[in-house]
């Protein structure tokens, strides 16, 4: 199971008020792989085989099929780093 800290949550509930996202279409923020093979973190819907991550009853953040078994177990969390904003990282 993939979760998120309740840090991330909020960080991600309050990035989604500033990314024009059509919630009622079903838009959230994907975790998915570039070519490079880094994370990209973009938005679309859920697909088939998506794993959803919930806070607060309402879906932030959707992993691609392929990226959720590696992430099995994983938190996503938000690290500050005192420079510059804060990031999202995986624990």
């Amino acid at each position: 199971m993939i979760s998120m800290t309740k840090k991330a949550g909020e960080f991600l509930t309050e990035a989604m008020r500033q990314v024009p996202l059509n919630e009622q279409a079903g838009e959230c923020f994907r975790l998915t792989r570039d070519g490079d093979g880094t994370f990209a973190l973009k938005t679309g819907i859920k697909t088939q085989g998506d794993r959803a991550i919930v806070h607060d009853e309402k879906v932030l953040l959707v992993v691609a099929e392929g990226l959720a078994e590696g992430l099995d177990g994983k938190k996503l969390d938000l690290k500050e780093t005192g420079v510059d904003e804060p990031v999202l990282v995986w624990t």
